[in-house]
């Protein structure tokens, strides 16, 4: 398995694991700005409009971070050597798909041959029977959904 600039064996790697992203924590801030806004309207009402605006936009941005942060998944990769290579998919499907696939290489190694995942794609490539099996599963998935 190779990541930019590190390579390792999949028999190196005693564990893989996958978790939620975690959102970040609404600003209690952005609330006291849209006070403050509610309270210039008394000296200034173009002051007021341009400071209550950036209190919304900052909720807004918040909210999207939120929305962007549950459409996503962590798949950790573990090394005996204690190092981790956290992965992020937009895609939880994909995501399964890989799971399943470092499943399949882990019980049955002799069988994985060259396998590359674009993540950013969300595709499998390589001359690996696994990699066949993986193509495979999603075509039949695909064909029998509704």
């Amino acid at each position: 398995m190779e990541f930019k600039d590190t390579a390792t064996q999949l028999s190196n790697i005693p564990l893989f694991s996958t978790t939620d992203i975690s959102a970040s924590p609404f600003s209690v801030l952005s609330i006291v700005v849209i006070l403050i806004g509610l309270v210039l309207f008394k000296v200034s009402v173009i002051a007021a409009l341009l400071v209550l605006a950036a209190g919304v936009v900052w909720i807004y941005l918040w909210d999207s971070s939120v929305e962007k942060a549950r459409e996503m998944k962590r798949l950790t990769i573990v090394t005996n050597s204690g190092n981790a290579f956290p992965i992020v998919f937009n895609d939880k499907a994909f995501l399964s798909q890989v799971v399943n696939l470092l499943t399949d290489i882990t019980r049955n190694p002799e069988t994985a041959g060259e396998i590359n995942i674009n993540v950013k794609d969300c595709t499998f490539s390589g001359n690996s029977h696994v990699v066949t099996n993986a193509i495979g599963k999603k075509r039949r998935q695909k064909r029998w959904s509704i």
